[in-house]
């Protein structure tokens, strides 16, 4: 299982197949997106910037994301975002049940 460090990159990543939605256990994101206005201004930024070659795939992973609660915002707790140094945005961890093949 991943941990990804960037909404922008992570989602990309999942859009260009590098990595499987499904293999994603949550996002730190270093957004601040509060409001639904907030998540619409973010979102087409980054469809503009980012995840130009497939808008819609990105909306749809996004929304997956977020209504799984797998999209986390630590600056909006007041808790610093993730760095993301070195191009570094995934972090490899093993979850209790990563040995048991399963359907989703």
């Amino acid at each position: 299982m991943k941990i990804g460090l960037s909404l922008s990159l992570c989602i990309k990543a999942m859009l260009d197949g590098e990595v499987n939605p499904d293999d994603v256990l949550c996002i730190i994101s270093g957004t601040k997106m509060e409001s639904q206005n907030d998540w619409l201004r973010v979102l087409e930024d980054y469809e503009k910037d980012y995840w130009y070659n497939d808008p819609e795939k990105s909306y749809e992973i996004v929304q997956k994301f977020r209504a799984t609660n797998r999209i986390i915002q630590p600056r909006i707790h007041g808790q610093p975002m993730p760095y993301v140094g070195g191009g570094k945005i995934w972090l490899e961890v093993e979850t209790p049940y990563d040995h048991i093949n399963y359907v989703r």
